[in-house]
């Protein structure tokens, strides 16, 4: 019981810095309040609550009505009991939590229209025709606040644990990508988590495609594992690659390279950077080690909350590094990749101010070392494991 008061204590006081930030949003767009049914958005305002029953959508089956110093909770009554219960019971604003409960055959729109009416309210969805505030609400969850860096550093620990567990122990010749993939969701289910994405290739598709959604195709020696893990809302992505026997040296010399392009990247990833500059930085990289267009064959990350990317790094990106943040970069080049989620500028982090990569390969996984920016800096190489019935 105390340990569920701590963390209900947690919440709120995480609650009030994002009802902070939504006020000061309502006040500078002359609104009244702004409706949540995005899950990344209920789950953001309300410290990690679930307003979802399909996983098939980003839109909620719950809606959350904010306003200065109270919330309304918009739901069927199928859903209602729970979600006041289990998501948001004492974590409203100063324990102003209205339940609007709708029975189910008469869906919540009309609800909504009557509780927006002569109003001005706002939504992340444009439901009842109110306006669409989504891209304000998104460059609301930067920075992070110290509790989500608390919980994302457990995301990305357990993510790496889940992948690393089934790549290194349960995969093997002859399996299927489906399979693996089925094992990779177990894994991440078993540790509380859900995959938001979930791609596995095997030899030449690791080749072939950038977003290698798993198939049929059976493992001969050559498997790569990429996942965005979600807990309470908050995502942390990574990928990992073993190689059954011995790895080729043109794929070690390729893997190296990449991992200086992810240092590179890593490196340059400072507060106040902007984020243009870090992709330079990851360009030049890969012209220096000998790739100098890999880069245009696939996006290179960027930043990680809330959504597997809530934006993408290009020669044209305006944002800059806000601290505390998180980025996941992914450089490949063709046939291998290197990915991990970082946070920068954390004040409790081992080097405050600098990255903290909270998906770091376990002591059992192989490391890469490379230098960027003057610091060591150690990348998942490829884990190379016996062919069944031979030794190494």
């Amino acid at each position: 019981m105390r340990d569920e008061t701590e963390a209900t204590a947690l919440r709120r006081r995480e609650v009030e810095t994002k009802q902070r930030r939504i006020e000061e949003m309502l006040q500078s767009l002359k609104l009244d309040g702004v409706i949540l049914t995005r899950r990344a958005n209920f789950a953001w305002m309300t410290a990690g609550g679930d307003n979802h029953v399909g996983l098939a959508t980003e839109i909620g089956n719950a809606s959350l009505l904010v306003e200065p110093g109270r919330w309304t909770l918009i739901a069927t009554n199928i859903e209602t009991p729970r979600v006041a219960r289990e998501e948001l019971e004492g974590v409203a604003p100063r324990g102003n939590l209205d339940v609007e409960a709708v029975p189910w055959h008469l869906g919540v729109e009309p609800a909504i229209e009557r509780l927006v009416h002569g109003r001005r309210i706002a939504s992340d969805t444009g439901i009842a025709g109110t306006p669409n505030v989504q891209a304000a609400l998104a460059g609301l969850r930067f920075p992070l606040t110290a509790e989500e860096v608390q919980r994302l550093r457990r995301v990305g620990a357990l993510s790496r644990d889940a992948l690393e567990q089934v790549l290194a122990t349960e995969v093997a010749p002859g399996m299927t990508e489906l399979e693996v993939a089925g094992r990779m969701t177990r894994a991440l289910w078993e540790r509380g988590l859900e995959g938001t994405v979930v791609l596995v290739a095997a030899d030449d598709r690791i080749r072939q495609y950038r977003h290698p959604i798993p198939t049929g195709r059976a493992v001969e020696r050559y498997l790569m594992g990429v996942i965005c893990a979600r807990q309470g809302g908050l995502i942390a992505a990574l990928t990992r690659l073993v190689h059954f026997g011995r790895i080729p040296g043109d794929l070690r010399a390729r893997h190296e390279a990449v991992c200086h392009v992810d240092a590179a990247l890593m490196d340059a990833t400072r507060p106040g950077a902007r984020v243009a500059d870090i992709l330079l930085a990851g360009q030049e990289a890969y012209r220096r080690h000998g790739y100098p267009d890999e880069w245009k064959l696939h996006h290179q990350g960027g930043a990680i909350a809330y959504a597997e990317r809530e934006y993408l790094a290009t020669p044209q990106s305006v944002q800059v590094v806000k601290a505390p943040g998180a980025f996941a970069w992914n450089p490949s080049i063709t046939g291998t990749k290197s990915e991990d989620t970082i946070l920068v500028g954390a004040a409790d982090g081992p080097d405050p101010g600098r990255v903290e990569i909270i998906t770091a390969h376990g002591p059992s996984w192989p490391g890469v070392e490379v230098e960027a920016g003057g610091r060591r800096w150690v990348r998942p190489g490829i884990l190379e494991l016996a062919m069944p019935g031979t030794t190494r």
